[in-house]
Formats: C-alpha cells, structure tokens, sequence
C-alpha cells in the first residue's frame, strides 16, 4: 500500500503544530501596546499552551487507545482549527482580553497536543528502516510552517497594517480544517496490539530512557525560550522594526531549524546520533551565550537566528533514539517523550518571560542558558553509559 498522501498530511500536521504555537507569539508586542498585556502575562499564556499540550499528552495515552490513531488525528485537527477561529474573536468581544486569548488557547492546545503525540509515530510505523531520514524530515516542517507563518502574518501586517490580526486568524485556521479533512480519507498504519508492545511501565523504569526523557525537557525549552521570544527580542531588545524583527528573529531561527533538520535526515546512518546532537548542543549555548551578552545588535540576530541550527535535530533526534531503543514503544512512549518536550517548551518560555519582566531580555535569555548546558550535560551521559541502540 502507498502511504505517500498519508505522509503528505503529516507534513501538513507539522505545519498545523507551527500555526498553533508561532501565530501567537507574533502579536504579542500589540497585546502589550495596544491591550496593556504585560511581558509576565504574555509569557504565562506561552506556559498555558504547552502546559495544556503537557496534560493532553498524559491523558491522549488512555484516549488514542480507545478511540483509534485515525479518529484522534482528526479531531486533534479541528479543534485546532476552533482555536484559531476563537482567537479572532473573543480578545475583541470579551472585556477580558487575556480571559479570552486563554480561552482560544485551550481548544488550539489540545489539538497541538494530540498532533504531538500522534504524528510521528504514524510516520515511525510507514517509514520502515529509513525512519531517521523520514522522522527529521518530517520535524522540518514545523519550520517551514514557522516561515510561513511569519513571513505571510508580516506581509498581511505590513500590507493592512496591525489591525488585519484577526482575520489572520481565521486564515490560519482554514488549514488544520482542511487537513483534518484530508486524514478522513488517506490510509494510516494503526498502533500494534498490546500485547505486542513493550509494557510502558517497563520503558519507565529503565535508565536510557529517563535520560532520554530529560533530553526532550532540555530539547523543548532550547528551542521555545528562543523561537517563542525571538520576534519581541528583535524589536524592543535590539530596537528593530516589526518587519525586520520578524524576519530576522524568528524566521531566520525556523530556516535555520528546518536546515538543520534536512541535514539530520540526509547524514548517512553510520555517523553516531548521539555525537551529531551533542555538536547542535554546543552551537545551541553558544548562541544563547553570544545572543545575550554581545552589545553588537547584528551579531545578536545572527546569534539568534544559528540557534536554529543548533537545537534542530535534538527534538526529532531524541524520538528516532527511542524508537530504536524500545521498538515497540507504540503511541504511549511517544506520549510520554512529548509530554517532558513540552513541559520544557512551556518552562523555557514561561521563564524568558519572567525573567524578562524584571530584568530585560537580555538577562531573560541568559538564564535561559541552563537550558542547552543541561542539555549538553545529558548526552554526554547518555554516550558515557553506552545506551546502546537494540
């Protein structure tokens, strides 16, 4: 059976997760001028986003057992698309401009969540021995949709100026509607039997892949204190335009990331994994390093926009590990690695945020710097206790 319409969709769930979680962050120095949202706020609705996504991957464990991979994509497809919908409109109608972005968060949330959770396991189970390659090359596309994101919102801005946001909004959500549409119809691979999986409580108490699990908090909070502030950074840190902000803070980030990715999924498999993401994890706290304490505003971007290369492959490296080392993990081990990458994409964020609402930016991302040494620390763990690959 060809699977190339069902990979096709998962490129665009990607997309979709790209959407949900980098639309947002876009507006968020209008909430702050123009509906007195502080940067603390801001940041929390970014904690509320992943933390939701964090509980819908704890709970899509029982759920996708029950009603099926296929049936939950979908759902996890339109409720996304209700969110954005819900964006566009209840900042504008309810008195409670922060009550209603939370609200419209929600519903995006838990359809992010479940894309999380689902996707790459059904690309794991139809790309056979290649599930490197494939697996990469399907995380890229979180960054292409990153790009269109942004390059499309600040054409729109830039064209009708900040007050076409909303209209944006319901744009966007025309495109995890018509890919929920299009998973009705293509052929997906179900999760095996139970009794053909390795017991999840197994996996949990083994040493590989507790490790494994901290790589994706560290993994997640790299790349989300980066991407998820990169746009403000640029304009009231480095006192860029809104355009030139955009398109040198996180988009510049997201090609780099998608670059990076490509790479990862086309470096021959001899080369050890673990030493190719220990070298992102290098680029990643230099970058970090350079970004915040460097006074040159140009080098400062550039800094920020190579921490794309830098965390690219950690996300999608840590899942082809696990899918090697426990190969009947099923839905429920790529539940659980999702579960700790968003609770690190919820935390970095959430203390940029903090941070920055007391001290500036700048220290903002230099305490975010934690983030990619633990990161580091870990795999050379990980390569010290020889975790080999089964």
């Amino acid at each position: 059976m060809s699977y190339s319409s069902t990979r096709v969709a998962c490129y665009i769930g990607y997309i979709v997760q790209a959407i949900v979680n980098n639309f947002l962050p876009l507006l968020f120095v209008m909430f702050n001028t123009s509906y007195g949202l502080s940067y603390g706020k801001l940041g929390a609705v970014v904690l509320f986003n992943f933390g939701v996504q964090l509980v819908t991957d704890i709970l899509s464990i029982k759920i996708v057992s029950k009603i099926g991979t296929k049936r939950a994509v979908i759902i996890a497809h339109f409720l996304c698309a209700t969110g954005l919908l819900l964006l566009g409109i209840l900042p504008r109608v309810m008195d409670n401009t922060f009550l209603g972005i939370c609200i419209a968060t929600l519903f995006s949330a838990v359809g992010g969540g479940l894309i999380e959770v689902l996707i790459s396991p059904v690309m794991d189970r139809i790309s056979g021995e290649r599930g490197r390659g494939y697996m990469s090359f399907l995380h890229s596309f979180y960054c292409w949709g990153q790009i269109l994101v942004v390059l499309l919102t600040t054409l729109a801005i830039y064209l009708f100026g900040i007050g076409c946001w909303y209209p944006l909004s319901f744009f966007w959500a025309a495109v995890p509607f018509f890919n929920g549409l299009a998973f009705i119809r293509v052929p997906i691979v179900e999760d095996e039997p139970e009794e053909k999986r390795t017991p999840l409580k197994k996996i949990l108490k083994t040493k590989s892949f507790f490790l494994l699990a901290v790589l994706m908090f560290t993994a997640g909070a790299s790349e989300l204190a980066m991407a998820q502030w990169a746009s403000t950074f640029a304009e009231q840190g480095l006192g860029l335009s809104k355009i030139k902000g955009d398109l040198l803070g996180p988009c510049a980030f997201a090609l780099f990331m998608g670059v990076g990715r490509i790479i990862h999924a086309l470096i021959p498999e001899r080369i050890d994994i673990k030493t190719f993401l220990l070298t992102c994890g290098f680029i990643t706290l230099a970058c970090y390093l350079v970004t915040s304490l460097v006074d040159n505003s140009i080098v400062a971007v550039i800094a920020c926009a190579l921490c794309g290369l830098g965390v690219s492959a950690t996300w999608p490296g840590s899942y082809t590990l696990a899918s090697r080392t426990f190969r009947h993990g099923g839905n429920a081990m790529f539940g659980v690695l999702a579960m700790f990458g968003d609770l690190g994409a919820s935390s970095g964020p959430w203390l940029a945020g903090l941070v920055a609402a007391a001290k500036g930016l700048k220290p903002a991302l230099l305490a975010c710097s934690v983030f990619p040494i633990m990161l580091i620390l870990i795999l050379m763990l990980y390569r010290k206790n020889n975790m080999n690959e089964v």
